[in-house]
């Protein structure tokens, strides 16, 4: 599933009823070896907030967010936003 899919907002909706408050920002099992930007991507992505957003509040750009998103999935071994949401609030 696409961030751009009209299913999208119904995804994140009923995801974020399932995620527990918490102040923590590095869910991320070190297994993967993400470098703590892609961490900090990995966990506001998790969070379910789009490129655009994560960039405002990394003070990055949208391409650097997107390819460091990129580079996550490659290293946790998935191919979607969504796997990985799921994979790292399993794993966490």
């Amino acid at each position: 599933m696409l961030e751009t899919e009209p299913a999208w907002e119904v995804f994140l909706s009923t995801l974020r009823t399932f995620l527990p408050e918490t102040k923590t920002h590095r869910p991320i099992n070190a297994t993967y070896h993400l470098t703590n930007a892609e961490e900090d991507v990995v966990a506001l992505v998790a969070k379910g907030m789009g490129n655009y957003e994560i960039a405002n509040v990394l003070g990055k750009s949208e391409k650097t967010v997107r390819n460091q998103i990129t580079v996550a999935l490659d290293k946790v071994g998935v191919r979607s936003r969504s796997e990985l949401i799921v994979k790292v609030l399993s794993e966490g």
